[in-house]
């Protein structure tokens, strides 16, 4: 659906030239959900630029639903931007216009009759949930009012992808899960494919299918959100999910752990997110030979499905008693080492 080829962006400026992305490589499928994630100045925003074209890459190509973006022509540029839909951080609303004029204003530039606007208008009203409010105006709505107008505005002429470039970080916690759960039931409704660019985790967490993780330019991971985040490789993207760099050197940690708790194993257990941690760990506290500490917990909040994150414990008990249970926990899809014996 959307194919980005080896893409290098680099703008001149006073100083000399800045490289915002170096040689970045993606393919996002049709119907997904695919988020972009990294911090400021990582060039997220020059990279979802890039899709609509909004951004020109310095080299490399640029596909959307079939179609080579770098080699068309400015008209034929204009018309396939008609499928490509943007939400953006500050809403960029028209202000002087209502919530049904501003849904309504790519639909008047694109020269749709006014009976047939209006049927589109009204429809969306309902899709985005502000019914009541078409004659509101911009400065009479809250934040996720707001975005929901944007939300709207980008589907009115049924776009086959949605670009969401930093949408809910203006937004409160509350007013974020609102916003996305939005999303997703669009993308679930009508099969649009959704990228979106964020620094926040709940937001990939949430709803994204698969993940690339920027820095500097370059993407450093990729792959399933559950798999990326669960086994991460790169120490941004365990920054992102609240593991800390590793001391000098890995025994420190199995020093300190072995300072307090002399005697049995030091297990570490790493949950993805589709298992609960309380029925995983109710196998060792359960079990009449083994006795178990808690060490360490480095747990995620907000998983919806499940707990993601990892929990350190010290066992002790019989081997062969203790490895029944290993093997029990990793059936439950969560992820066992034992750092120490």
């Amino acid at each position: 659906m959307i194919e980005l080829e080896h893409v290098k962006k680099t703008y001149q400026t006073d100083t000399g030239p800045v490289e915002a992305l170096t040689d970045v490589s993606i393919n996002i499928n049709s119907g997904e959900i695919f988020g972009v994630i990294g911090y400021s100045g990582a060039g997220k925003s020059t990279l979802i630029r890039l899709i609509n074209l909004l951004e020109r890459p310095t080299s490399g190509l640029v596909k959307v639903d079939g179609q080579t973006m770098t080699e068309l022509s400015e008209k034929e540029l204009r018309e396939a931007r008609k499928q490509i839909g943007m939400i953006f951080q500050h809403f960029n609303l028209l202000w002087s216009r209502t919530v049904e004029e501003n849904i309504s204003f790519p639909l008047e530039l694109a020269g749709i009759p006014k009976k047939e606007r209006k049927s589109r208008v009204e429809e969306l009203v309902r899709v985005v949930g502000l019914e009541g409010r078409e004659s509101s105006y911009p400065s009479q709505l809250s934040g996720g009012q707001k975005q929901r107008v944007g939300i709207a505005r980008a589907l009115a002429s049924n776009p086959k992808v949605l670009l969401c470039d930093e949408a809910t970080s203006a937004l409160d916690p509350k007013t974020t899960d609102s916003i996305l759960q939005l999303l997703q039931k669009i993308n679930r409704s009508i099969g649009i494919t959704i990228v979106i660019i964020t620094h926040e985790m709940q937001v990939i967490r949430k709803i994204c299918d698969r993940v690339a993780v920027l820095d500097h330019g370059t993407i450093v991971e990729e792959g399933l959100e559950k798999d990326v985040f669960a086994h991460p490789e790169q120490q941004i993207t365990k920054e992102f999910i609240g593991i800390k760099p590793e001391s000098d050197d890995a025994s420190g940690s199995l020093d300190r752990f072995r300072t307090i708790y002399p005697d049995g194993q030091i297990i570490r257990i790493t949950f993805d997110g589709r298992t609960r941690q309380e029925p995983v760990l109710s196998a060792f506290y359960g079990h009449e030979g083994i006795e178990t500490d808690i060490i360490e917990s480095k747990l995620i909040p907000g998983a919806v499905k499940g707990t993601k994150g990892e929990i350190v414990l010290r066992v002790a008990g019989p081997e062969a008693q203790i490895q029944s249970v290993l093997h029990a926990a990793n059936l439950k899809n969560v992820r066992t080492e034992v750092l120490s014996s």
